[in-house]
């Protein structure tokens, strides 16, 4: 009798050491709500505990959750500013990560490093950051992510009060790439950074290659200024990397300048 009642003692522990989603929801509304703008549009967010009044909170991941009940996304170009603010006590701390997503709200490219906090400025009882892109969006080898509006960002601002903590999340549609402060005499978007196109080789010669890209599209590039070091032949219906900077319209490759050839 004495091991069946010390069992039931450490049962009874340990349901009180985590809330059911049922649990926590009733205790959602403790929490200060968060409104997010992007120049004046509304961005879609929520909310979930992670810890409140001293239990974990067993819940869906706030992203996926988000994407879930979210039919469209709005459109924020890169460098805009973001502002933050909540309708009661601003927390004692903070963090904010950035992800690239799927539709269903699932990061796209995995990491095996922890996510970098971004930086951000809160005053007056408002946060706010520029729109900063995410390198991780370079890495698509289909064109059509390079696409304006393409890119799905989600963000998590962790806050705590106390030993109590939360995770809010929100997300958007923006455009790859990578945004930095043109006070430091860099451009919005990096027009040198270098986007990624695979195809298999229809044809190659000294100066020029023709590739049918993943997306089904043929498209011909000059590689007279290219970097080839790091290729293995371009043997006709193999696959290739080509970097280039500029931009490609459908099938035209003139405002495109490669820059490398990797396979």
């Amino acid at each position: 009798m004495k091991k069946v009642f010390a069992v039931g003692i450490v049962l009874v522990l340990m349901g009180s050491l985590a809330f059911s989603p049922a649990m926590a929801f009733s205790l959602e509304s403790q929490v200060p709500e968060l409104s997010v703008t992007a120049d004046g549009i509304i961005l879609p967010s929520t909310m979930g505990l992670n810890i409140w009044n001293g239990a974990m909170v067993d819940r869906a991941d706030t992203l996926e959750s988000l994407a879930k009940g979210t039919e469209e996304l709005p459109y924020v170009p890169l460098g805009t500013p973001i502002h933050f603010t909540f309708d009661g006590d601003a927390p004692d701390r903070m963090a904010l990560t950035g992800y690239v997503l799927n539709e269903d709200g699932t990061q796209k490219y995995w990491v095996d490093v922890p996510q970098d906090e971004l930086p951000f400025t809160f005053e007056d009882g408002e946060g706010s950051f520029p729109l900063p892109g995410n390198f991780l969006t370079m890495l698509s080898s289909d064109s059509r992510d390079y696409e304006a509006g393409q890119s799905i960002q989600g963000f998590k601002l962790t806050c705590a009060w106390g030993e109590n903590e939360c995770e809010y999340a929100f997300m958007l549609r923006t455009d790859a790439g990578i945004w930095e402060d043109p006070a430091q005499g860099v451009g919005k978007i990096s027009s040198d950074t270098p986007v990624r196109i695979t195809g298999a080789i229809l044809d190659a010669t000294m100066n020029t290659i023709k590739i049918r890209a993943e997306d089904g599209r043929t498209l011909a590039f000059s590689t007279v200024d290219a970097d080839k070091t790091k290729c293995k032949g371009l043997i006709l219906g193999s696959s290739v990397d080509v970097f280039y900077t500029g931009e490609i319209i459908d099938e035209d490759t003139s405002g495109a300048v490669v820059t490398a050839l990797v396979q």
